[in-house]
């Protein structure tokens, strides 16, 4: 599986009134590893264009492309996969709809969660918010924390991907929990320099 290293989520309220397909780009070429798309905004049809476009992307640059929560969207798009909330249509669900060699991930908020998906089927699980964030409506939780995310690292048989508010000051503290890959936001899209941001971000994580 291909989900590893930075995996950015590009959202159109988040880019600092720049194109989200501009934000797609400099990303790519600072050499992100995975980026999904989650609008909760646009209408169904502008957002089918859109991951067609983010899709022709992420295509250029030989990475995966994740759609978030439209699983008819990720069918449609034929992307790499597909990211579920716990709120979304069920996995299994979602696997009836997708194709075969499509991937479905889902957002946890602990280690209960995290196994749950794991047993039904889940190809890699987002595990957080690991640190207080806004980014993904989640202000009010109480953060998963470093020691909690390495401990769930460490019982599951699938990828973890750590989500929320990680940022270049604290990735590599996220990196030694052993996670497969760090799901960055805001600190990627609402920089001056995407680009560089990324470039910045990889060093840390390759580094290790």
């Amino acid at each position: 599986m291909k989900i590893q290293g930075i995996y950015l989520i590009i959202d159109p309220t988040l880019t600092n009134n720049r194109s989200i397909f501009d934000i797609a780009s400099w990303a790519l070429s600072g050499g992100v590893s995975v980026i999904q798309y989650r609008d909760k905004i646009s209408d169904r049809s502008e957002f089918l264009e859109n991951s067609f476009q983010l899709k022709e992307i992420c295509d250029s640059g030989e990475i995966p492309f994740i759609v978030n929560d439209a699983v008819d969207v990720a069918l449609l798009t034929n992307s790499y996969g597909v990211h579920l909330g716990q709120s979304d249509l069920p996995i299994d669900y979602a696997r009836q709809i997708i194709s075969s060699d499509q991937i479905v991930g889902l957002s946890n908020d602990g280690m209960e969660q995290a196994k749950e998906s794991e047993h039904k089927g889940s190809d890699y699980v987002a595990v957080g918010a690991v640190f207080p964030t806004r980014s993904l409506g989640k202000s009010s939780r109480i953060p998963v924390g470093l020691k909690k995310l390495e401990q769930i690292v460490n019982r599951m048989l699938i990828p973890v991907v750590a989500i929320g508010g990680i940022s270049e000051d604290n990735l590599y503290d996220v990196r030694k929990t052993g996670v497969a890959s760090a799901c960055i936001v805001s600190d990627i899209t609402l920089s001056k320099s995407p680009e560089n941001k990324v470039k910045n971000l990889r060093k840390i994580w390759f580094d290790y």
